[in-house]
């Protein structure tokens, strides 16, 4: 938020800024630079071409003597940018003969260091700009005195009212300041004498610069005593966001004009105050470029471009035809391209390039391409960006869901059409390649040249049919250094498609790198962070810090990540560099190692920092898997200045309790935070204002995203300005609140909204499920009072109020967006609206009808849901399934949906409305619902589905492990368990079928059941910097068969392995940021403490 922007935020941008300039000036001829020259004094007169009568004499210039009938000039021999440029000089006229003249002229143009006929040796068919100093009468001049600017021969200023004798033999100084809008500004001793408007030098430049001098019957000397000139490239000033054109560039003026009026390497800027906030320029149609230029926005998150034209030929947002075009500080969006006969399509069958098409060498810095689509029959490429015939680069840039959709599709993000590509420290995520015949290559398709990616993360991209859904390489060379590609989908090869050069390095192919969803982590731009756990944390090969990389080698070192935080040390793999790390170890609410310690810690740096938990099974308050954190001293609150992670192990393996004397979490001090991994409950706000609302978690003036997490069992019970709203969660004031692949049930409000209640800010909600909650009066799952609540993919369900609005409820003058969502089996009604408000519905089923929804309207279903009991289907939080025979299957808008469900499933053909997707091997799936593991003759019990006894389950696929069965039990309650003694080791997958009446849903589960292992030993120690325990260093054990196993030293420095392998040899090292160790080797018989490092520094 930008009126929360703390001090730390202010620092890391303005240290991105430093870095972005830098990468701007050292990529190459990126526009014409400013350039620059001094002479203090003419002692050399080197640089400059005298003609005429111009000398060097002793320090000074001297163009003309005293002598009559003398013609000079001196002009810089090489052509400078002079469409903005500022000289200041020093001049002296003496020794005066007949009365003196004629005076002298400063002038840029582009006849050389010719001599120009004219009085003052200025004029002629070359004549740009001139400032006349004219010390002699003519017929029709107003005296002998004056001062008089010239455009192209006419005059657009003089002043012969001035104190200042030109010809008094004393120095003078002069000042001349031509800006980019076309104001020339003329001082004289200090003093302005001349101002015009309207000076447009961006057809002259560049241009020469110099003086010239002429005597006649009368004469004086004329002399130069110093110089200094700075011209740079001409500037052009966005003024408004309407999309004009008129031909003209002024004080009114469009972008869509000023790219337009801006000649080759010119820049086009955007106009303070208006652009000092957000801002979108809605285009009809493309922009085109077909010059070098730059165009540097004021921030991605400032200035955005938006193509608002209705899908065309020519309706993406820029084309670029030709030369070398830089953008910056800029969100592209809203492009909207369909093949067509025009300009700026690749041909009548082909279209390319949705957001950017470009042909010339493009390169972004800090930019955002964002929503941007080609749709055809046909073949098409590049959703976001296509780049062929030039360059392109990436800098510190994020592509995010752009789309192609066609019979072959290719390149969702970006289409490489056999050029180079250079990506840095920039995110490319969630972009989709959708096709009838081929897709390809839903992030990146490389279809020859060679791309080059450093520190970037490729991540969340899909495609429905071929390979590759993160890069795909048909042709071509791809270098990586430091680079995820993980976590994308398609039929195979998910993440890449093709192979890397033999000389990349260090990257995250793959797997589970435990990253965090596109988002806001800090600086301007969405990024995805680490949590704490990511296997790329110090990973990565710091060769990009020295620019010694054997390929992807960077162009600037990488000393920020995509935010502008530092690199430090072992760089981190992807575009984000992870915090400092600090670790619960207890389960206690006070002191060294508790969740409470740790909270406290972050709070006091403005750093930022993220928290992680290794609470061994031995605390006595874990049992059966579970540790509960009981909080006995009131709520933990955030007051982190920068980004505070705090990342359990699981919502099924960490309880955080408010024990039902206070509110569990707080988030009011401007504080970017996330929750995961961890269940919040027993929360209990109660008391007035504040204090009474939000009973799990209270956000306010801030950004928090709960991610994964269980929000359950919490409660307001008092009345206050917030009237006890909010039972699980309230989101109050300013900022944000975004709920993902959680689950909020069982939560109850006093008064309304007993799941989630948003009175102000913006809330959003994906991928989430909302059960079984009490709001009170209205709005049992969710209630709005003000701002907008948007709500996608999202499951509400048996919620229930006692007036109306059991599923959500819309307060007067408020509002709420739904799309792809169940809302159904509420008690008060799916849907209640109050007075004004606003409700759009999409895409969704509400079971009963309310809020006007009727079915086959805006896609919208009505009718029973047909949804199953609350339970685990996969994933990390419990969900609610759809039946066979629901509406909401195969009923949702594939382009809203998440690639992924709550679970992490991904989505089949058609998705489903809600936050369950069906995916079996009954329809064509392949998720499997992994338990957790059991070991061979050890008792095991997991449960599936808490049952509500209208559904009955049964084993229906597969085989269970021998020893182990599916049960049903009756008492205390009804749930369906997986139990027994397994007496077989190895991988089960079974099939649970849950079944109400004459409808059912299928879940594939996988029980891997281990060999039990001899007792090992532990290993233990603690790394020190000096005297004190260092933190959040990564500790490595390699045993003797080669097998590795890390840990991170908590708080104090501590670490530790269990279960090691007595009787071998074993090696054990020490990476951090800051410092290095030698490593140990040691022969182990029996647990080993002490094993302590002592660091020294880098």
């Amino acid at each position: 938020m930008k009126n929360n922007e703390t001090s730390f935020e202010r620092r890391s941008k303005a240290a991105l800024r430093a870095f972005l300039l830098l990468v701007l000036l050292t990529l190459g001829p990126l526009a014409v630079a400013a350039q620059s020259f001094n002479y203090a004094n003419f002692s050399t007169v080197g640089g400059l071409n005298l003609t005429g009568s111009a000398a060097q004499s002793g320090s000074v210039l001297r163009l003309t003597s005293s002598a009559g009938g003398e013609q000079g000039a001196a002009f810089y021999n090489t052509q400078v940018p002079v469409g903005a440029f500022s000289t200041s000089f020093q001049f002296q006229i003496s020794n005066l003969t007949g009365g003196g003249a004629d005076g002298f002229s400063f002038s840029v143009r582009n006849g050389g260091a010719a001599l120009e006929p004219g009085a003052l040796g200025e004029s002629g068919t070359n004549e740009g700009l001139a400032v006349q100093f004219d010390t002699f009468q003519n017929a029709g001049e107003p005296n002998a005195n004056f001062i008089r600017l010239r455009l192209n021969g006419t005059t657009i200023g003089e002043n012969s009212t001035f104190a200042t004798n030109l010809s008094d033999g004393a120095a003078h100084t002069v000042k001349l300041n031509v800006s980019a809008s076309g104001q020339a500004v003329l001082l004289l001793d200090g003093a302005i004498v001349i101002t015009a408007t309207g000076v447009n030098l961006s057809g002259l430049s560049p241009a020469y610069a110099g003086f010239g001098a002429r005597t006649g019957g009368s004469a004086e000397t004329h002399d130069i005593l110093n110089w200094s000139f700075t011209g740079g490239t001409a500037l052009y000033t966005v003024t408004k966001t309407a999309d004009t054109n008129d031909g003209v560039c002024d004080a009114d003026c469009s972008l869509r004009e000023a790219v337009a009026a801006a000649g080759a390497g010119d820049t086009v800027q955007f106009a303070s105050p208006l652009f000092d906030s957000a801002q979108t320029i809605s285009i009809s149609g493309q922009i085109t470029i077909d010059k070098s230029l730059t165009v540097n926005g004021r921030g991605a998150d400032l200035t955005t471009i938006k193509n608002v034209a209705p899908a065309g030929p020519t309706n993406r947002v820029l084309r670029i035809t030709t030369g070398t075009v830089n953008l910056s500080g800029l969100t592209i969006t809203g492009g909207n391209l369909i093949p067509g006969v025009a300009a700026g399509v690749c041909s009548v069958t082909l279209s390319c390039g949705g957001g950017i098409h470009s042909s010339g060498n493009l390169t972004l810095t800090s930019c955002v391409v964002a929503g941007n689509a080609v749709v055809s029959t046909d073949v098409i490429e590049g959703g976001g960006i296509f780049s062929g015939n030039g360059t392109l680069t990436l800098v510190g840039t994020t592509v995010q869901n752009n789309t192609v959709n066609g019979s072959i599709a290719f390149g969702g993000g970006i289409y490489i059409d056999n050029n180079g590509a250079t990506i840095v420290n920039s995110t490319i995520s969630g972009n989709s390649a959708v096709a009838t015949t081929l897709a390809r290559g839903g992030g990146i398709n490389l279809n020859g040249g060679t791309l080059n990616m450093t520190n970037s993360t490729v991540a969340e991209n899909v495609i429905n049919l071929g390979v590759c859904g993160g890069v795909c390489k048909p042709a071509g060379t791809f270098n990586a250094v430091n680079t995820i590609i993980s976590g994308n989908s398609a039929p195979s090869n998910p993440d890449l498609g093709g192979s890397l050069s033999a000389a990349s390095t260090n990257n995250l192919i793959g797997g589970n790198v435990r990253l965090l969803p596109l988002g806001n982590y800090g600086g301007p731009l969405p990024t995805h962070a680490l949590l704490p756990d990511s296997p790329a944390i110090n990973a990565g090969n710091s060769c990009v810090l020295t620019q010694t990389c054997a390929a992807a080698n960077p162009p600037v070192p990488l000393t920020a990540d995509q935010r502008g935080r530092g690199r430090i040390g072992a760089v981190d793999i992807g575009a984000v560099e992870a915090p400092d790390n600090l670790v619960v170890t207890n389960t206690l609410d006070a002191g060294a190692g508790s969740l409470r310690a740790a909270v406290l810690t972050a709070n006091s740096t403005p750093a930022d920092e993220s928290i992680s938990f290794d609470i061994p099974a031995t605390d006595p308050n874990c049992a059966g898997g579970v540790c509960t954190i009981a909080l006995t001293t009131g709520e933990l609150a955030f007051a982190n200045n920068g980004t505070l992670i705090v990342s359990g192990p699981g919502a099924d393996a960490l309880r955080v309790s408010g024990s039902n004397t206070s509110r569990v979490f707080s988030n009011s001090s401007g504080a970017n935070a996330v929750i995961a991994g961890l269940t919040v409950r027993d929360g209990n706000a109660f008391s007035t204002g504040r204090s009474g609302c939000g009973g799990g978690i209270l956000n306010e003036n801030s950004t928090l995203l709960v991610l994964a997490a269980v929000v359950s069992n919490n409660k307001t019970n008092a009345q206050g300005n917030c009237f006890a709203a909010g039972g699980g969660l309230y989101q109050n004031s300013g900022g944000t609140l975004t709920i993902r692949d959680s689950t909020v049930a069982f939560n109850q409000a006093t008064a309304n909204g007993g799941g989630i209640a948003g009175p102000a800010g913006v809330v959003n909600i994906v991928n989430t499920t909302i059960y079984g909650n009490n709001g009170g009066n209205f709005g049992g799952g969710v209630v709005n009072f003000g701002n907008p609540i948007n709500i996608i993919n999202s499951t509400i369900v048996n919620n229930t109020a006692f007036f109306f609005g059991g599923g959500i409820f819309v307060n007067n003058g408020s509002g709420i967006t739904a799309t792809n969502s169940v809302i159904a089996n509420s008690g008060g009604g799916d849907c209640g609206v109050a007075g004004s408000s606003t409700v759009v519905i999409v895409n969704t089923l509400v079971a009963d009808g309310s809020c006007g929804v009727t079915s086959g309207v805006n896609g919208n279903r009505t009718g029973p849901a047909l949804v199953g009991p609350l339970g685990f289907y996969g994933g990390p939080t419990p969900t609610v399934p759809l039946l066979s025979g629901s509406p909401a299957i195969n009923a949702a808008s594939a382009t809203a949906a998440p690639l992924f469900d709550q679970r992490g499933a991904g989505r089949v053909g058609a998705p489903d409305m809600g936050a369950f997707e069906v995916n079996n091997s009954a329809n064509g799936g392949n998720y499997r619902a992994v338990l957790p593991s059991g070991v061979k003759n050890t008792p095991y019990a997991y449960t599936l589905v808490p049952s509500n006894g209208a559904f009955s389950a049964s084993l229906t696929g597969g085989a269970l492990p021998p020893g182990v069965n599916l049960t049903t039990a009756f008492a205390p309650q009804a749930v369906v368990s997986v139990a027994g003694t397994p007496t077989q080791a190895g991988t089960f997958n079974f099939t649970v079928t849950t079944t109400s009446g004459a409808n059912s849903v299928a879940t594939d589960y996988q029980l891997f059941v281990n060999i039990p292992t001899a007792a090992g030993v532990s290993v233990s120690g603690r790394v020190l910097a000096g005297k004190s325990g260092l933190r959040n260093a990564i500790v490595t054990l390699t045993d003797s068969n080669g097998n590795v196993r890390t840990a991170k030293t908590g708080t104090f420095g501590y670490y530790r392995f269990d279960d090691v392998a007595a009787g071998q040899t074993v090696v054990v090292t020490v990476v951090s940021k800051r410092f290095q160790f030698t490593p140990q080797v040691v022969d182990l018989t029996d647990s080993l403490a002490d094993l302590d490092f002592n660091a020294s520094p880098e």
